[in-house]
């Protein structure tokens, strides 16, 4: 059965690393910025600006996302990272999966949010078929 969790745990850090660097995208320094982000939002919580989404079966993490607001905006959220097992990344799982809980959540709207979706990584790499995708944060 899918569940969706919000909070972040220690064993996700190893969780996020392997799942990000079984995807064959991104290089050694983004797979530990993606284990980094975990570590942040644990030692500093939501003031991190940091927010996840893991997506968990009976066994395993089947994938995450993490995402957070834009600085110097008032209302806009980037999708920093998304990524799932190597074996669900046939077909639309992640994408579809996020977005079910974007919209059932109300969490985007609660906030009078919008997001903007991920669109590279630092391959350059762009595609809507893409199976995993990272945004960099930006800076004012």
């Amino acid at each position: 059965m899918l569940t969706f969790r919000e909070t972040p745990i220690p064993a996700d850090i190893e969780a996020v690393r392997a799942i990000v660097s079984s995807s064959g995208f991104f290089s050694e320094s983004e797979i530990e910025v993606a284990a980094e982000l975990v570590e942040e939002r644990l030692s500093k919580g939501l003031s991190s600006g940091y927010y996840f989404l893991f997506a968990e079966d009976a066994e395993r993490m089947l994938g995450y996302a993490c995402y957070g607001p834009i600085p110097c905006t008032a209302a806009s959220w980037d999708l920093y990272w998304i990524a799932v097992q190597p074996d669900l990344r046939a077909g639309a799982w992640a994408g579809g999966s996020w977005n079910s809980w974007r919209r059932k959540s109300g969490r985007w709207e609660e906030r009078g949010s919008t997001w903007t979706p991920p669109h590279a990584n630092s391959t350059g790499l762009r595609s809507p078929f893409m199976p995993t995708a990272a945004t960099g944060r930006r800076r004012c």
